[in-house]
C-alpha cells in the first residue's frame, strides 16, 4: 500500500504540479507533468557534478498518470525558516549563524559550478540575459526603455561577461531554497554566468523572502563576498576563462557595474 504524502504546496512553474513530504519528513515528493522527468534527470546530472543537491530516490508515473519524482529532504528549515525563528519578523539583521551557512552553502555551489563549465551556443549569454531580466515583459511594459543608450549599455554588460564561463544554474536562488546541506527546488535551471547564483543572494533578500522579516546588514553583505572569495581563488584552472583575471565573484560584480 502506497504511504500517505502530505501536501506542501502548489508548484509555481507547473500547471498542476505539487509537492508533498514523506510522513517520516525524510523525503519529499514533486508531482507535476513532463517537466518533472526533465527536472529529475537533470537534478541527478548535477548531483553527479558534485553539486550540493538532494539525491533523486525514485522517479516515475504515478497511478493518476502524473510524472514525479522523490528526493531525500536536506533537513527540516532552510536558511530562510532559520532566520525568520531567529528574528520572529521584525525585520532585524539575519543572524550571524545564518551568514555563515549561506557562506558555506554557496561556496560549495559556486565550487561545482567552476569545476564544470559548460560549452555553449553563441547565443546562450544573450539568452540567459533575456530569460534572467524578463526583458520581454520589461520591455513590454516600458516601451520608453527601448533606446539606444539601454541598448548600448547592455550590450556592454554582456561583452564584460563574455570572458566569464556558464556554468548550470538554479536561475531561483535564495534563502528559501538553501539549505545547511544544499540548495532545493532546480525547476527553473539554466546556463548562466559564474556567480549569478550566489553572488547576489544577499542584495536580493528583499525578493526572496526577506521582506517577510528579516534583512542583511552591509557588514554581513562584504563578509558573505568575502567569503565566496575565499573559494574562488582555490578553483583557479586554466580551462576557466574567467579564474585567470581574479576570482568569480568579484568578476561578476564588476561586470555589472
Amino acid at each position: 500500500m502506497e504511504e500517505p504524502w502530505e501536501f506542501v504546496k502548489d508548484r509555481t512553474a507547473a500547471v498542476g504540479g505539487a509537492v508533498w513530504r514523506s510522513p517520516d519528513g525524510r523525503r519529499f515528493k514533486r508531482t507535476g507533468g513532463a517537466e518533472l522527468r526533465v527536472e529529475a534527470d537533470f537534478q541527478q546530472r548535477l548531483e553527479q557534478l558534485g553539486y550540493p543537491v538532494p539525491h533523486v530516490a525514485d522517479a516515475g508515473i504515478d497511478g493518476e498518470g502524473r510524472a514525479y519524482f522523490v528526493e531525500e529532504s536536506l533537513g527540516a528549515a532552510s536558511l530562510h525558516d532559520a532566520a525568520l525563528a531567529a528574528t520572529g519578523g521584525r525585520k532585524e539583521q539575519l543572524p550571524g549563524a545564518v551568514v555563515e551557512e549561506a557562506v558555506a552553502v554557496a561556496g560549495r555551489l559556486l565550487a561545482a559550478q567552476a569545476a564544470h563549465p559548460q560549452a555553449a551556443p553563441p547565443d546562450a549569454l544573450r539568452a540567459w540575459f533575456d530569460t534572467a531580466g524578463f526583458t520581454g515583459h520589461v520591455f513590454t511594459e516600458n516601451p520608453d526603455l527601448k533606446t539606444p543608450r539601454v541598448r548600448d549599455l547592455t550590450g556592454r554588460a554582456l561583452r564584460r561577461l563574455e570572458d566569464v564561463p556558464l556554468v548550470w544554474a538554479h536561475f531561483d536562488y535564495g534563502l528559501p531554497n538553501t539549505f545547511p546541506a544544499g540548495v532545493i527546488d532546480w525547476q527553473h535551471h539554466g546556463l548562466a554566468p559564474l556567480g549569478y547564483d550566489v553572488v547576489p543572494a544577499l542584495e536580493v533578500i528583499a525578493f526572496k523572502g526577506g521582506a517577510k522579516g528579516y534583512t542583511a546588514g552591509a557588514a554581513q553583505r562584504a563578509r558573505y563576498l568575502a567569503g565566496l572569495d575565499e573559494v574562488s581563488p582555490g578553483q583557479t584552472e586554466p580551462s576557466i576563462p574567467s579564474m585567470a583575471h581574479g576570482n568569480s565573484s568579484s568578476a561578476l560584480a564588476s561586470a555589472a557595474r
